[in-house]
């Protein structure tokens, strides 16, 4: 039999510090406020604009380019030098070819193979110079003669290529016990609570796979509860397609306005004159300081919900879209010295990017997947999804950027 124990005893008035504290009724919001609602806008942007269901789990697409209009000359070339060794055999018969470093022109007579042109000299008013190896040639058009047949013409064609990438399965669960279930709370009932912090979570997922996933399929992955094989599949994101538009800041990490401008001719060199930019806070602060003046905000109710910034360059028009999920450590306005992700901007030409999702497996939350007579509640977010990203070039990526 327990001791008997006697109660506290007060002196005087009763007040805010005597009273039990589990008798207080806590002054409690009803909305419990979550860190990061609004992390994803690359995923959020994509899925609105461009969006297509698929038929399997690897999504294909066809790409080309234009024939190229410069090469590059592979052994140095004298003035009086009829046939030219290139790197890239482009030429048709009678194209104009102007060597920009001796001002030049020449006209193709006859290609013999992939990697030498036969070419006639000083078909213009500049005289033939040596050309210097590795010097820059560029097709400037055609040039018939009257009356010729159609026997004078030869074709160099690019041949179509395939890109593919694959859909990726995601889940998030909640798993509450019924009688937290059936408890009141304050902020409201805990499981719709714990469904959109999860469906957030998802969102964040997504986000950091379609930034810088990299594409992989493991056809021998073994599912641990039954021990069967299995395949399992990763989607590649915009960071692992992108490589010809890259810039990095350099050693120091101070983006100047001038190298700013140079990223920004690279990839506005294709396609369209605007891009979304994806930065890092760290990115859009070095901006900001001699950007000021040059920054126009959209209401967000135009974009949903998403705070763009509107940059003009001499090149396009550029939307500036702050990326958390680019950051150093966790913490999106890093460190000095840190450059990973914290450092890095993407440019994207939405229109190339498609959010692609299995049939009937977009992102869906599956409710009571609990087995029966657990006295539990359990449900899921599951998705399995993707991107295509199409005409690479048409992209940039910006890298190594310090505060």
């Amino acid at each position: 039999m327990p001791a008997y124990t006697y109660p506290t005893k007060i002196s005087g008035a009763t007040n805010t510090q005597t009273i039990l504290s589990s008798q207080k009724v806590v002054d409690m919001a009803d909305k419990i406020y979550l860190l990061e609602p609004n992390a994803a806008p690359l995923y959020v942007l994509v899925s609105k604009l461009n969006k297509r269901s698929a038929i399997n789990t690897t999504v294909e697409w066809i790409e080309d380019v234009l024939n190229p209009s410069w090469t590059t000359l592979a052994v140095s070339a004298a003035a009086a030098a009829t046939c030219l060794s290139v790197f890239d055999g482009i030429f048709n018969n009678y194209d104009i070819i102007k060597v920009p470093s001796t001002g030049e022109t020449m006209l193709v007579t006859g290609t013999i193979a992939s990697t030498a042109v036969y070419v006639g000299r000083d078909h213009g008013t500049t005289t033939s110079a040596n050309i210097a190896a590795n010097a820059d040639l560029v097709i400037i058009g055609s040039a018939f003669a009257e009356g010729s047949l159609a026997s004078a013409l030869s074709t160099v064609s690019t041949q179509t290529s395939r890109a593919y990438n694959y859909l990726q399965i995601f889940r998030k669960s909640v798993e509450i016990t019924k009688t937290m279930a059936n408890t009141e709370l304050y902020g409201g009932a805990d499981r719709p609570y714990q469904r959109k912090k999860k469906g957030i979570e998802l969102m964040r997922d997504l986000e950091r796979t379609f930034l810088y996933g990299e594409r992989m399929q493991d056809t021998g992955a073994t599912l641990h509860d039954t021990g069967l094989t299995t395949a399992r599949r990763s989607t590649a994101g915009i960071n692992y397609f992108i490589s010809t538009n890259s810039t990095d800041a350099g050693a120091g990490g101070a983006l100047t306005e001038g190298e700013w401008e140079g990223w920004l001719r690279s990839f506005f060199r294709y396609g369209s004159n605007s891009r979304y930019i994806f930065a890092s806070p760290i990115v859009l602060s070095v901006v900001s300081l001699w950007a000021q003046g040059k920054l126009q905000t959209f209401p967000k109710d135009k974009t949903y919900g998403i705070a763009i910034s509107q940059y003009i360059s001499p090149h396009g028009t550029v939307n500036l879209v702050k990326e958390v999920m680019l950051e150093n450590s966790g913490t999106p306005y890093g460190a000095t010295g840190l450059t990973y992700f914290g450092g890095y901007a993407f440019a994207i030409e939405l229109e190339d990017c498609v959010y692609r999702y299995l049939q009937n497996r977009d992102v869906a939350m599956e409710t009571d997947i609990q087995n029966p007579g657990d006295d539990l509640y359990k449900d899921q977010y599951i998705c399995e999804v993707g991107m295509e990203f199409h005409s690479e070039r048409k992209h940039g990526k910006l890298t190594g950027v310090l505060q």
